[in-house]
């Protein structure tokens, strides 16, 4: 799991959630670890009622790719200099993997600038997430509420640390009791559903 500081995302911490509209801030009552492509957090909001929602933040900081896959793998440690400098590039100076594994030059410049295609790689990857997230759940809006949570919020987070960027981030309604799609009996699901969602996944791509 990628290293998360000493205290953040601990009970009872604030967060604060921006729209194009207005700012949330949301209590953290405990975080479901561990992260994978998302921080995911289950927290409350006076703005929002007395009930739980789910806060799911897609921060390149704690994407779980920057663990390696074998030890003759280098981790990818997140800094703050790469993600400036990320952020820095001129549009298009990142555009596909195969930059992250040309040949290296042997000296620190060169050495930075790796260091800032990778984080800019991450950064895409993030959005990425967030944005097929977001589509799908416009997508399935029909089924909110009965089948799949609803998709509350969609904005960034102001970061209380130093950041180059403002992650995007979604809210959702939380289900205490909710089964997984995928933990519950064929059987146990009416036909028309199944039906509705592949039409549904199918206009993904359509």
């Amino acid at each position: 799991m990628v290293d998360i500081p000493s205290g953040m995302f601990s009970a009872g911490q604030r967060i604060s959630f921006i729209t194009s509209e207005r700012t949330f801030t949301f209590t953290i009552d405990r975080p479901f670890m561990p992260f994978t492509k998302s921080v995911v957090l289950l927290v409350r909001s006076q703005e929002l009622g007395p009930d739980l929602v789910v806060l799911k933040i897609y921060d390149p900081r704690f994407l779980d790719e920057r663990i390696p896959p074998a030890p003759s793998i280098p981790a990818r440690p997140w800094t703050l200099a790469a993600e400036r400098a990320a952020v820095a590039f001129p549009p298009g100076t990142y555009n596909d993997e195969c930059q992250l594994y040309a040949e290296l030059a042997d000296d620190p410049k060169a050495i930075a600038e790796r260091a800032a295609l990778w984080e800019a790689h991450f950064i895409s990857l993030s959005t990425e997430c967030f944005e097929a997230e977001k589509m799908a759940y416009e997508h399935l809006c029909v089924l909110q509420g009965t089948v799949i949570p609803r998709l509350l919020l969609t904005g960034a987070i102001l970061p209380q640390d130093e950041r180059a960027i403002q992650p995007p981030a979604i809210v959702l309604e939380y289900i205490p009791d909710a089964i997984s799609l995928r933990d519950v009996p064929v059987e146990a699901v009416e036909a028309d559903l199944w039906t509705t969602l592949a039409r549904i996944v199918d206009s993904f791509t359509t």
